[in-house]
């Protein structure tokens, strides 16, 4: 995929650690010009493959004050040319990134939020819920479930998280659980703050359908629902359609459903 944006629109960028999560999730670090984003964002990747320039969107798993520019994305068995070469950068490479794209931001209706993911979309609740932990106001509790048969990802600092916020932090392995898990968590969100929560949904293309539909069979309405999801189109991000997000990107914003 070539990209036309131009130059003045690209930030170079070092790679300072390359962190491994399990056998396929990695997390690359960055430091270089880019000096603000917000939770939601993303930016696009551009890497030299096979002779041409190709990228691909990745959403941001920290915030601007974190000193470190972090994205998170899988690198399994057979990975696409884009992946295998990224696989190849080492730290002190030096990398383009696009403009930080707007993505959907924190509601604060003093109203709780309930964030799910599917995959490596847990890079993106991150920065979410840091965003919450820098500031609560008009977010009175926060949950987060994400389902995954990889691993959990970041478990360690969510569960810090629950030590120090309302929040809580949920990790399933299957859709079946995490339904169910989903219906009772939510009505009991409900019931502690009386009030709707809004609900985000990041992943792939089957995730967020499935999950909005089901959603919207308990009662939920179109403006409730916020999804940033993957679009097959020339900005896709090479993930498939239902193996989990492989790179957290949230590739277009939608508030109000999908069709």
């Amino acid at each position: 995929m070539s990209c036309s944006c131009g130059p003045k629109e690209r930030y170079k960028l070092e790679i300072i650690d390359i962190i491994k999560h399990d056998d396929v999730t990695y997390s690359y670090d960055f430091k270089g010009d880019l000096r603000s984003w917000n939770e939601g964002d993303a930016s696009k990747l551009f890497l030299q493959v096979n002779g041409k320039e190709e990228a691909r969107r990745f959403s941001y798993a920290t915030l601007d004050d974190e000193e470190v520019i972090r994205f998170t994305t899988r690198i399994k068995s057979s990975p696409s040319f884009y992946k295998s070469k990224l696989h190849e950068h080492q730290i002190g490479d030096v990398l383009e990134v696009s403009h930080p794209k707007e993505g959907i931001r924190l509601l604060r209706e003093n109203r709780p939020i309930a964030l799910l993911s599917n995959g490596v979309g847990i890079a993106a609740t991150r920065a979410f819920i840091k965003k919450y932990e820098k500031d609560r106001t008009g977010i009175p509790e926060m949950l987060q479930i994400n389902v995954d048969r990889t691993g959990k990802i970041y478990s360690e600092e969510m569960s810090l998280f629950e030590e120090r916020l309302p929040f809580k932090s949920i990790y399933l392995n299957n859709r079946n659980q995490f339904f169910t898990s989903l219906d009772s968590e939510i009505q009991s969100l409900m019931e502690r703050r009386d009030a709707d929560p809004y609900i985000y949904i990041v992943g792939s293309d089957a995730f967020v359908i499935e999950t909005r539909s089901h959603l919207k069979a308990l009662g939920f309405r179109n403006e409730d629902i916020l999804i940033e999801k993957h679009v097959l189109s020339s900005e896709a991000c090479g993930c498939g359609p239902d193996n989990g997000c492989g790179c957290g990107a949230n590739i277009i914003k939608t508030i109000g459903g999908i069709s």
